[in-house]
């Protein structure tokens, strides 16, 4: 099983973001990282942006790219923007960070 990143970019920039049209896909998007994790695919997840542009970054576990984008199309953000498929050659992790873990739950 290999690593992957996907990586979210809103098409819109932060001034022009449908922050509602986001709100709204939020218990979809727990409910598709709730399903990553019960099928074990999920590394880590977490929302931020880039300069200009909202993001988001969910970490998975992936037989193959095929399998990676499989997952990034059934994520609920889809249409509001575009993920990228990093493949990550992992060296060495050490994340440890629940804090939030109980949305995943």
């Amino acid at each position: 099983m290999d690593t992957y990143a996907l990586i979210w970019k809103a098409h819109e920039t932060d001034e022009k973001f449908d922050q509602n049209a986001f709100n709204e896909r939020m218990p979809a998007l727990f409910d598709w990282l709730k399903q990553l994790k019960r099928e074990s695919k999920l590394l880590a997840c977490g929302g931020g942006g880039f300069e200009l542009y909202p993001g988001g970054l969910t970490i998975i576990l992936a037989e193959a790219p095929e399998e990676a984008q499989l997952y990034a199309n059934q994520s609920p953000l889809s249409d509001l923007g575009t993920t990228e498929i990093f493949f990550w050659g992992l060296y060495f992790a050490d994340l440890s960070e629940t804090k939030q873990a109980f949305n995943l739950e």
